[in-house]
């Protein structure tokens, strides 16, 4: 069976014909699409540094922007 971009052609006569058998994005070579995994959270300590710290962190770092700021 003849492979053409990643479809075979029995999943794009399928696809056309509205058959609901055959996944058309899933091929005999090709393993079937699994949704990713659980991400890591690498960013997630940054995230709640500065969350926490935001105001300590513009003061420090942007002292004219954090004095304009109505807080």
């Amino acid at each position: 069976m003849e492979v053409v971009s990643g479809f075979s052609q029995a999943n794009i006569i399928a696809a056309a014909s509205g058959r609901k058998d055959r996944n058309p994005t899933q091929t005999a070579c090709m393993p079937p699409l699994e949704p990713p995994h659980q991400t890591t959270g690498y960013d997630s300590p940054w995230k709640e540094i500065l969350k926490t710290y935001f105001k300590d962190f513009l003061a420090f770092f942007l002292p004219k922007a954090h004095n304009d700021i109505d807080w």
